[in-house]
């Protein structure tokens, strides 16, 4: 009787579950019925701007239906939610085709999915995959795998920046093979129709800047999906329907935005709609939380909810584009990493160009304190000389053992025909290192070469990796990068051909003729930074001064949908690894010093002199 009465009971509570269960589910599935979207249609004319031309002159300008349709990528059928106009909804698919006139010769893209996960594979000409990015609409994440630059055309306009350079890229430590970042909980989540997933198109292009410089910028108005790589391009002119051959993008997408605008303070702003400020700081967030590298250093796990305990939250969503563009700068400057910060749009009247008005953070503004006191005691220093001198120029101690010059930052020089003038290439910081080390070398009687980057405020890091290489005994120089994404640790192997000869060998370098010193301080930053460093941690160099300024990470540029963007330090850190301890030691806390010196860092005879009496004590390190 008892067993009866409890299978009775097990019976009803089992009935009651299901009813509970059912219950729930049509409560469920009411609730995705009623947040369920209302999407629109619309069809966008999609134009690749990347590479085109900027001079007025061009005869392309004033040719009919070019170059506007020259540069036409095609015709997508895109979504947009009700009420949100100017955001675009747009499949993977549909996003690797916006590409498609950027593949090398040989290069080509690929679209897979599985029902749930789509991939973009980026492929050799071999049919080799080179790259390949994935977003799981489930799951809510994008990954990444390889490396797409050999695979994307460069501009028309030719750099220095590969010349001379032999370059490999050897892991050390094996993380995942794909970098995973997460788009959940940041309101970015993808919408299906018709069986097809639609991603918000400012997520997607934001993911693949860090890989493929290419930015969209969409007119509602005209229907209009602009994809350019240069701020140039926003005022480069083209013919283009009814606003003839004065079109330009910000002429079109500004007049897009301009049925936003309403006069407030006794003048005429655009008031961005509120879903528009919303996306953008949906997209902040989500950038900081996945791509931004030094949280961990600071000390903050979850920079979203950092920002969120900020007095500025609000102000992100402010009407007033100047209280919403000044928010985004003055919260980034609490960071003070000194890489990164916020420009604002002009399109939405948040600032006076594409990129705007860079909010610094008080690091930056210190550092550029310091740097003008110290550039003015340089220039102290030269003027003694009585003649026209440079701080690039090459300067002697009176006993000629000693030879010093000064550059402030790792540059490139860039041009278009062919041989390009020696005069010219001399603005690449590399090869006006090589000009400067062959005037000492033919002199003679140099012994050491002291190197000022006391106000180098960074630039590039291939520049800087090769002149690393210049300074080599055996013409090779390492750089190590952990990535925060993968796990990582990879080692960029560096040797150049200095001399033009076509071979890579000790001719090239100069670390086996003279000894090095190099001149940092406070404001020795980024590169500036980084060359003391690697160079303390290669024993190509020794540091004297003051600590350098720091900037261990990378830097990534990340323009918005409505023309904001971002500079942050990246999850891609530059630091030392030992291969004894297997210990990274990133670069972040500045290169240390060698020995302390009392004397005037700008007086070549006085370092001289101090040098000389310090090599003949015992050496003991102070990095």
């Amino acid at each position: 009787m008892e067993t009866k009465k409890l299978m009775i009971i097990a019976v009803s509570a089992l009935a009651v579950l299901v009813l509970m269960l059912g219950m729930f589910l049509s409560q469920a599935g009411d609730k995705d019925d009623a947040e369920k979207v209302s999407l629109d249609t619309v069809t966008v004319a999609a134009y690749n701007m990347s590479y085109l031309p900027y001079d007025g002159n061009d005869p392309r300008y004033y040719e009919d239906e070019k170059p506007i349709s020259e540069y036409k990528t095609g015709d997508f059928k895109l979504k947009t939610v009700k009420g949100q106009e100017e955001i675009l909804y747009i499949t993977l698919e549909d996003f690797a085709a916006l590409y498609k006139n950027d593949y090398q010769d040989g290069y080509y893209g690929v679209v897979t999915s599985d029902g749930k996960t789509s991939v973009w594979t980026i492929k050799d000409k071999d049919g080799k995959d080179v790259y390949h990015m994935s977003a799981d609409p489930v799951s809510m994440v994008l990954k990444e795998g390889g490396d797409p630059v050999w695979a994307i055309k460069p501009y028309e306009i030719k750099n220095t920046l590969m010349e001379q350079l032999e370059f490999k890229l050897n892991v050390i430590k094996g993380g995942s093979d794909e970098s995973v970042f997460s788009f959940k909980g940041y309101g970015l989540d993808p919408v299906t129709d018709g069986g097809k997933v639609y991603y918000p198109i400012g997520l997607l292009s934001m993911h693949a800047q860090n890989e493929i410089a290419r930015k969209f910028i969409y007119s509602s108005q005209d229907h209009m999906l602009f994809e350019y790589g240069k701020n140039e391009q926003m005022d480069s002119t083209f013919i283009y329907g009814k606003y003839g051959n004065n079109a330009c993008i910000k002429t079109i997408v500004g007049e897009s935005f301009g049925r936003f605008s309403k006069e407030m303070h006794e003048e005429i702003v655009i008031d961005a709609p509120m879903y528009m400020r919303e996306h953008t700081r949906n997209l902040f967030y989500c950038i900081m939380d996945n791509y931004y590298g030094l949280g961990s250093v600071i000390g903050y796990k979850n920079m979203g909810d950092y920002f969120r305990n900020t007095v500025y939250d609000k102000e992100f969503l402010s009407d007033d584009p100047q209280i919403r563009a000044s928010a985004y700068g003055k919260a980034l400057s609490l960071l003070n990493d000194g890489h990164t910060m916020f420009s604002g749009s002009a399109l939405l009247g948040e600032a006076t160009a594409l990129f705007g008005n860079e909010y610094y953070q008080t690091l930056n503004k210190d550092r550029m304190a310091l740097s003008s006191i110290l550039t003015t005691q340089r220039n102290a220093e030269l003027s003694k000389t009585g003649e026209d001198v440079r701080p690039v120029d090459v300067r002697y101690s009176s006993d000629g053992k000693t030879a010093y010059f000064s550059f402030d930052d790792f540059n490139v020089a860039t041009y278009t025909k062919d041989p390009m003038p020696d005069e010219d290439r001399y603005a690449d910081t590399y090869y006006l290192f090589i000009k400067n080390m062959n005037e000492i070398k033919d002199k003679g009687g140099v012994e050491r070469v002291i190197v000022d980057v006391s106000v180098n405020g960074g630039g590039y890091v291939s520049i800087m990796g090769k002149i690393l290489a210049l300074m080599s005994k055996d013409n090779h120089a390492s750089l190590y990068f952990r990535d925060d994404n993968s796990g990582s640790i990879t080692e960029q192997s560096i040797r150049v051909d200095s001399n033009g000869d076509g071979v890579y060998d000790t001719k090239d370098c100069y670390g086996q003729y003279f000894k090095f010193y190099i001149v940092t301080s406070a404001s020795s930053f980024s590169c500036g930074n980084a060359l003391p460093f690697f160079a303390l941690e290669n024993g190509f160099a020794k540091v004297i001064g003051t600590n350098s300024g720091g900037g261990e990470c990378t830097v990534d540029l990340v323009a918005l949908p409505f023309g904001e963007s971002i500079m942050h330090s990246s999850t891609n850190h530059a630091g030392y690894y030992d291969p004894e301890t297997k210990v990274f030691t990133g670069a972040e806390a500045g290169a240390g010093i060698s020995m302390v010196l009392s004397a005037n860092m700008y007086n070549v005879d006085q370092l001289s002199e101090a040098i000389e009496n310090n090599e003949k004590k015992p050496q003991v390190s102070l990095s």
